[in-house]
């Protein structure tokens, strides 16, 4: 048995042979247009693996590697899987995508994976970690200005646990909003989602449109994506708690606090509402038709 698929350079699938109908075990109208090769892949691997492989494929005019997939019942197989560029409009002009060719193997394929993996598939993958600059960047830029200003209006551990409360509800919105889309069929339905492939070296492979794919890649489950942004909220409110002690005792009142507080409130509400109903922000639409 010899599946042949071929997908675009984002990873969308374009054609499968009945081989590979039978190996994955998904049919063509299923894949085609529809899904990206990475849904056979574990997510780790998907991670770690396949931007190397692609990249070495593009390098050498081909890449063979042993591995394992996993088809539509979740079973795991092992198998021989050689990649190759493809160029539809002749090898003058740009490629189009690639070609894998995989073979099932007897023999047990085992993938190390790496601390630095596991990291970034909890700290940016699953989390959106990288996001959180945009949270923080106004912080920093206030704190500068407030510690350029004297006047003792600057508190170093107010800054820290400022920015920790950030985070952590930066990234439990983030979770949140992933939850509601897959409950809701949104990420299921969304196959136009853009990843940097291996356009760009500062953000090859990152996950840049259609929230984190998490889920769908198998990095974590449906469940345990609400229960992550559960535990995120209850840490946020925890370092809240820090900060507002922290700040009677830095300024003997507790105005500035409350403002905190209340920014920091609103800002969970619209990130949480922002997919969950009843308010779901996301589908608005807005002032424009």
């Amino acid at each position: 048995m010899k599946s042949v698929i071929t997908c675009d350079m984002e990873g969308v699938i374009e054609t499968i042979n009945p081989d590979g109908e039978k190996l994955f075990g998904y049919s063509r109208e299923e894949l085609v247009g529809k899904k990206r090769v990475s849904l056979f892949s574990a997510g780790e691997i998907v991670i770690q693996n396949v931007g190397m492989w692609l990249s070495q494929a593009n390098k050498k005019g081909q890449y063979s590697t042993k591995t394992y997939f996993i088809n539509k019942n979740g079973k795991k197989f092992n198998a021989q899987i050689k990649i190759t560029p493809t160029f539809a409009n002749g090898k003058n002009n740009p490629q189009t995508g690639y070609c894998g060719i995989t073979v099932p193997i007897e023999e047990e394929v085992n993938i190390p994976i790496k601390f630095s993996t596991i990291f970034i598939k909890w700290a940016f993958a699953i989390t959106r970690g990288g996001f959180t600059s945009a949270s923080l960047f106004p912080i920093f830029a206030v704190a500068a200005f407030l510690a350029g200003s004297g006047d003792n209006l600057f508190n170093p551990l107010s800054l820290i646990l400022c920015s920790l409360g950030i985070v952590f509800l930066h990234v439990a919105s983030n979770l949140f909003n992933d939850y509601y889309d897959v409950k809701d069929g949104t990420d299921g339905a969304n196959t136009d989602y853009f990843n940097a492939g291996l356009n760009s070296t500062m953000l090859e492979g990152a996950q840049l449109s259609g929230g984190s794919r998490a889920v769908e890649l198998g990095l974590i489950t449906h469940t345990g994506t609400l229960s992550l942004a559960r535990k995120m909220l209850v840490v946020t409110i925890l370092v809240t708690s820090i900060l507002f002690i922290n700040s009677f005792y830095a300024t003997g009142e507790l105005s500035n606090a409350i403002y905190a507080l209340i920014v920091g409130f609103l800002g969970g509400l619209l990130g949480y509402f922002y997919t969950a109903r009843p308010l779901r922000l996301v589908a608005r639409r807005g002032l424009v038709n």
